[in-house]
């Protein structure tokens, strides 16, 4: 979408299963993207490139984006904005790599890169916190081999901290915040 923001409100499947196949792009050169329901690949990555703010799901709607194929990359990057994701949303690969990437705060929903070989790259221009702001219901928010967090005004808060189930962890909060 050249203009304006873009809506997806029915599911997304790429069902390909060619070699070097079955890529999903979803971008806006100046706007918003906002995913209401869920966005696949069969055997292709899973790219959103939004100028301003990107979220997936919405108060009790909760939409995944997920690539199917062992190894594919799902990456999220709001130019000028922040990325959102509702609590029961998120980011699935089979030991894939995700990137989510912006200029604000990230909202971290749930995100399964796989606990084999799977990886996670979050950098956040403000802060990167939980979506389930309660503290009270503490799911796993990151599920990978690894994960990178980078977020200038904190990762996590002292009251509710990110949940992860990983093996290697590199965290760092720049100006303030700290690491939770």
């Amino acid at each position: 979408v050249t203009t304006g923001n873009l809506t997806v409100t029915d599911e997304v499947k790429s069902t390909s299963t060619h070699a070097d196949s079955g890529n999903v792009l979803l971008q806006t050169v100046g706007g918003s993207i906002t995913v209401l329901d869920d966005v696949s690949s069969k055997s292709g990555n899973i790219t959103v490139l939004a100028s301003s703010d990107i979220s997936i799901g919405q108060a009790a709607t909760a939409a995944i984006i997920k690539t199917e194929a062992t190894g594919k990359t799902v990456e999220l990057e709001a130019t000028a904005g922040g990325v959102t994701m509702q609590a029961e949303s998120g980011l699935t690969t089979t030991n894939g790599a995700m990137r989510v990437m912006a200029a604000t705060d990230v909202v971290v929903g749930k995100l399964n890169a796989g606990a084999t070989s799977g990886v996670v790259s979050i950098n956040a221009g403000g802060a990167i916190t939980d979506a389930d702001a309660d503290g009270g219901s503490q799911q796993v928010n990151v599920t990978a081999s690894a994960v990178r967090f980078y977020g200038d005004d904190g990762v996590g808060t002292s009251a509710d901290d990110l949940e992860l189930n990983v093996d290697t962890i590199a965290a760092k909060s720049v100006t303030s915040g700290g690491v939770y």
